[in-house]
């Protein structure tokens, strides 16, 4: 096959309708996530982010600068503004579950998390960002075309939907490991398999300690390089069906294996949404128990 024969066959791979469903399930999961950092966050709403709160918008101002995207300098911080950003962003963050206008939804998110995270960028951790970019993608991805609210107003579900946005939210989770893979094996405690043993001894982001024979250096270097591993061989496992669920399996566990030791806000199971993204239509149809797909 010649180069310019390869540039066409992914050209047609990227292009090429495909099912709705994998995208829609997701949508669903990544609005509960939506949902849920809401409502985690919303007992120190004031503290952090309005005029009442440690962290002045003056001071946001001089550290993010006055060219980010942030309703809060157009507005002002006062307790009723930061409520109504607040109320915005849960009820998009709802009519992404529903499937209700999908696209203004994702806007309507994106705009809120890019201000909350200008407002205050110090109490927010790497999977905010993962929201955030994720969002953005969203506006742009049918991703109403089936187990929504509007769907089903349209008298059903499409049978297919164009695979640029989808391609693009696929990418942005390969690259999430990637980058992660990369920026750790220029770690020495990484490469030498103490990195795992150096992060239980954080006890402030210890959820359930684990037992004893997982605390060894033996074990810190299974946990390490496994980790490596896992990450590093993401980004091109996935894409093959040899190696897709395994890997998709691999990380699954991973990230529950974080979630039991570490409590990292929603991190965990915002990567494990993901999941969903590189399932089949018959394994959505397996995973929902929805006969017609898994016939498809």
């Amino acid at each position: 096959m010649t180069f310019q024969g390869v540039l066409a066959k992914c050209y047609q791979w990227l292009t090429q309708p495909v099912s709705p469903y994998p995208l829609a399930l997701f949508r669903i999961l990544f609005g509960i996530i939506l949902l849920l950092n809401g409502l985690f966050l919303y007992p120190d709403i004031d503290t952090w982010f309005s005029s009442n709160g440690i962290f002045s918008l003056e001071l946001a101002r001089k550290v993010t600068g006055s060219n980010r995207l942030n309703v809060f300098l157009w507005f002002g911080d006062s307790p009723q503004v930061v409520a109504m950003v607040f109320w915005s962003y849960m009820l998009a963050g709802l009519g992404l579950v529903i499937g209700l206008a999908p696209r203004a939804m994702a806007l309507v998110v994106f705009v809120c998390i890019a201000s909350f995270s200008h407002r205050n960028i110090f109490i927010l951790h790497s999977g905010d960002t993962f929201l955030r970019v994720i969002s953005f993608l969203m506006i742009f991805a049918p991703s109403a075309a089936a187990l929504s609210l509007q769907s089903w107003l349209a008298g059903g579900p499409k049978k297919s939907i164009n695979a640029e946005a989808y391609r693009l939210i696929q990418f942005q989770v390969c690259l999430v490991y990637l980058a992660t893979f990369v920026f750790k094996t220029q770690g020495n405690q990484w490469m030498d398999g103490s990195a795992v043993y150096v992060v239980q001894q954080l006890s402030e982001f210890e959820r359930f300690s684990l037992p004893e024979f997982m605390r060894t250096p033996f074990m810190s270097k299974v946990l390490t390089w496994g980790t490596l591993a896992i990450e590093g061989f993401f980004p091109i496992g996935v894409w093959f069906r040899d190696t897709r669920l395994p890997i998709l399996g691999a990380m699954i566990a991973m990230h529950l294996g974080i979630e039991y030791s570490m409590n990292v806000q929603l991190f965990e199971w915002t990567m494990i949404t993901t999941v969903v993204l590189f399932l089949s239509e018959r394994e959505i149809g397996k995973l929902l128990r929805l006969r017609d797909l898994q016939e498809a």
